[in-house]
């Protein structure tokens, strides 16, 4: 009988030391996993550089107006009206530039501790020109569409979001009333549809014409058009911001960008064709033809204002030029 009792009361003080050590082990297990989160969670990777015109931020807390300097979360969604527009910068690497009547939403857009970057947008009309570094190691940026995905290879490329049906050119399209055209003017974009791995790619000086029902083939890419081309020109001509990053990055991104170079002294496809065969016949002529073309009449496409002061931003500061 003694027996007993000591077995059942050894069997109770085992279950009760094993409950205390799993409570122990599970308290420092949830403040592990919320240390690690905690120390990695990411930041914003987008930074509103330049604001003009009819333009809001639409949050799940409700409707904002944008200043310099705002960071873009996930989710967000930014709306150019008639005669609005928007220049971001994108971490390190690259500037975009949101055209009037545009609607985009950041989907994710964050830098993690490691240095890793990943950046996606969301177009739902409009139009939008992207410009990025060439060596990006550790960074992932694509465009969504209501038709395709397009996964950039460090390039400059304009993408625009039409529905056929809306005349105003402001509307969203439905899931079978979208046509979604990529100008690229200088790298390749990768474009996809997003139930297939199926892809094509689409080079310097070339373009794509994506519908919902349109079947990915590589006789779709066509030359660069005129119309097109005039386009990317206009929207290349980024403003001056007061914002040290966007400015330096903008100006790096011209000087070491042959395509964005040509574009200063061309005003047409046919130019940029013949100053290209122009160098391939003759490297020792060169200085001559640039000399030449530059005399075209033609705008500037990153500006400066060197009469102005940039004021530094530090990453994780906001900068708002009212106050």
């Amino acid at each position: 009988m003694k027996r007993t009792i000591i077995q059942k009361l050894s069997v109770l003080g085992f279950v009760a030391v094993f409950a205390m050590f799993a409570t122990a082990c599970q308290k420092d297990s949830k403040e592990t996993v919320t240390a690690v989160t905690e120390k990695n969670q990411p930041s914003s990777n987008v930074v509103i550089a330049f604001v003009k015109g009819d333009v809001v931020i639409l949050r799940e807390s409700g409707q904002i107006k944008p200043s310099l300097g705002d960071t873009l979360s996930s989710e967000d969604t930014i709306v150019t009206g008639q005669n609005g527009s928007v220049e971001l910068l994108v971490g390190e690497d690259g500037v975009l530039k949101l055209n009037k009547n545009t609607s985009l939403s950041v989907n994710q857009a964050f830098a993690a501790n490691d240095g890793t970057r990943e950046t996606e947008v969301n177009m739902q009309y409009g139009k939008l020109v992207t410009v990025l570094r060439k060596e990006r190691k550790t960074e992932s940026f694509s465009v969504v569409t209501p038709t395709s995905i397009a996964g950039v290879r460090g390039t400059i490329f304009l993408t625009n979001v039409e529905n056929p049906s809306a005349k105003g050119g402001n509307v969203a399209c439905g899931s079978s009333n979208c046509v979604v055209k990529y100008t690229v003017l200088d790298g390749a974009v990768a474009i996809r549809k997003s139930n297939s791995e199926n892809e094509i790619v689409v080079d310097k000086q070339k373009s794509a014409e994506v519908g919902s029902d349109t079947k990915l083939s590589d006789k779709m890419i066509k030359p660069m058009d005129k119309q097109s081309l005039g386009e990317m020109k206009e929207m290349l001509v980024f403003e001056n911001t007061k914002m040290l990053q966007f400015e330096s990055l903008a100006n790096e991104l011209k000087s070491n960008n042959e395509e964005l170079q040509k574009m200063n002294i061309g005003s047409s496809v046919e130019e940029l064709e013949k100053a290209a065969r122009t160098r391939e016949i003759t490297k020792s002529k060169s200085d001559e033809v640039i000399t030449t073309a530059k005399s075209i009449e033609d705008s500037k496409y990153i500006k400066k204002d060197v009469q102005k002061d940039s004021l530094k931003l530090a990453p994780k500061e906001s900068f708002d030029k009212t106050k």
